[in-house]
């Protein structure tokens, strides 16, 4: 009996073991489909929401939008349409907002990973991730960078120039947000988060290298001193892209 009982034991842990070595090395590849810009928060704020997904289907994403007779695409029509490219894998979503802090204009921003329509796990995280941002008729006279919980004594380093027209964030992957206080009242400032996409188990394995979200907040002041601001997202999700448009 206690033989039967030992054998039982083995079969049961040999199974679990099984199931958990297959799904950590079961991992689909992923690609990018579309970007979902994101204008229907409270004002000044934004969300620029980026799909990537499994077994990609190119001609099912394109007879999915040729469908559609509209010029510009709801993000609803957009979502159906990429849903039909393959199953959803990784769905992050760049927050960004523009506020007045007393006189001082404040720009913040984050990073969640959500789970997209019909995704029912999360298998993906973000790998080396760095921040840099551009500022024409502002200036960046500030930057304060809130680490991830539990990652309080890993140092998040960020660089502004001589000028306060740039800064940078590196590894921006063990940040949870950044706030920039812009001197100015009037101008742009450029945002690229270049990253890369890891699979979120404890293999160390990058999927997916150099990805680019890149969004431009025009910032004006009325003269009442209200703040407000237009996002504009770049349509690249790659260095290549930039690279290629750039041509």
């Amino acid at each position: 009996m206690r033989r039967i009982v030992f054998i039982v034991l083995i079969v049961l842990v040999a199974a679990v073991t099984g199931f958990f070595c297959w799904r950590e090395f079961a991992v689909p590849d992923i690609a990018y489909v579309a970007d979902f810009p994101d204008k229907t928060a409270a004002e000044n704020h934004f969300a620029l929401k980026r799909l990537y997904v499994a077994v990609v289907d190119e001609e099912a994403f394109a007879d999915a939008l040729s469908g559609l007779t509209m010029t510009e695409f709801t993000e609803d029509e957009m979502m159906t349409a990429a849903l039909a490219a393959g199953n959803p894998e990784f769905y992050p979503v760049f927050y960004y907002s523009v506020y007045k802090e007393g006189d001082e204009i404040r720009l913040s921003a984050y990073i969640n990973i959500e789970l997209a329509e019909k995704q029912t796990q999360s298998r993906f995280t973000f790998g080396k991730a760095d921040l840099e941002a551009v500022a024409q008729g502002l200036t960046i006279d500030e930057v304060a960078v809130v680490p991830v919980a539990g990652r309080e004594n890993e140092a998040v380093k960020s660089i502004v120039s001589e000028d306060k027209t740039q800064m940078a964030v590196v590894d921006f992957d063990k940040a949870s947000s950044f706030e920039i206080t812009l001197g100015g009242s009037s101008g742009t400032v450029t945002l690229r988060y270049v990253y890369s996409v890891a699979v979120d188990t404890f293999l160390d394995k990058i999927v997916l290298e150099d990805q680019l979200a890149m969004v431009h907040a025009n910032i004006s002041t009325d003269e009442k001193g209200n703040v407000s601001a237009e996002f504009i997202n770049e349509p690249y999700s790659s260095l290549d892209d930039l690279d290629g448009g750039a041509a």
